[in-house]
């Protein structure tokens, strides 16, 4: 006996299904919050003898509404970030005379404390749209920054990868108020926001043939070497920095890449893997290794 399905739940059904074939992103208007720096990769040998700054950006990708927000920018020790304001077009004034805020047409109140009384960094923004907390703001260039700021690399900063964020911890304010450090609504309900960190990538001097850069030189580089070589000499995949650095097995790609040139022909190939592996099966054999005289 055939049992029928009523035709509202089969549409019901059906709908569940399509909505749940959509990419999130695309079901919902979800705002990216997304903080960026002029330049992602620098070498300790830059850092040696000098600080350096880097501009950078917050955008505020498919806005969809924001009637007020607070928002922290952190750093990863020992990144500072400085010099933080809303982005701002000289040529144009606001209400007050001021530089016009670029991102927004008009706003409520704005605050950007970079460093309080106490001289500590807080880099705290504050924004409220305009009229009344209900009203939200409306977009005049989506194109351009909501905020700019400044990023210090300290002088003698060590390699490693290191993160700008907008932090969702809470402090507890001078009146003993818990605030959180991250809060966006539209019309008093939270806004769909995801958060989008930038990087900066410290990269240590290159050591021939340690293409993984964990400070050895065995088989793991050969098997580095070869996937790299697959990747993009055989699958001629589109090389970009994830899935090169997915290959190295290192976040430090152009340090990984000159360790991987192992016979210095200006290409990774499979000749640097064998060279490779013939070393590595060197020293796991106590013989003597040296680069110049493999082969002898």
């Amino acid at each position: 006996m055939k049992h029928s399905i009523p035709a509202k739940f089969a549409a019901a059904v059906l709908s569940a299904l399509l909505l749940s074939a959509i990419p999130a992103s695309a079901a919902e208007n979800i705002m990216t919050f997304r903080l960026t720096t002029a330049q992602k990769y620098l070498t300790e040998s830059a850092l040696a003898e000098q600080d350096i700054v880097l501009d950078g950006a917050m955008y505020i990708d498919s806005y969809s509404g924001i009637t007020d927000m607070r928002l922290r920018l952190m750093t990863d020790e020992p990144l500072i970030i400085e010099n933080g304001d809303f982005t701002r077009d000289p040529s144009r004034k606001d209400i007050d005379g001021g530089a016009k805020q670029c991102f927004f047409v008009s706003h409520g109140t704005t605050i950007f404390t970079g460093i309080n009384d106490q001289g500590e960094r807080k880099n705290i923004v504050l924004w409220y749209g305009p009229g009344d907390i209900d009203t939200p703001g409306t977009v005049e260039d989506p194109e351009s920054s909501f905020l700019s700021y400044q990023v210090r690399i300290p002088k003698g900063t060590k390699a490693g990868v290191y993160r700008g964020y907008i932090s969702q911890s809470s402090e507890v304010n001078i009146a003993g108020q818990t605030v959180q450090d991250f809060s966006c609504n539209n019309r008093s309900e939270a806004a769909q926001v995801e958060l989008e960190d930038f990087q900066i990538v410290v990269e240590p001097a290159a050591l021939r043939g340690d293409v993984n850069c964990d400070g050895e030189t065995d088989v793991h580089d050969a098997q580095a070497i070869m996937i790299y070589y697959n990747y993009f000499g055989i699958l001629e995949l589109d090389q970009t920095d994830a899935l090169t650095a997915e290959a190295f097995n290192t976040p430090y790609i152009h340090t990984a890449a000159e360790a991987a040139d192992i016979n210095r022909s200006g290409e990774i190939d499979i000749k640097d893997a064998q060279m490779s592996l013939i070393y590595a099966n060197r020293l796991l054999i106590g013989a003597d290794a040296d680069w110049d005289h493999l082969y002898d």
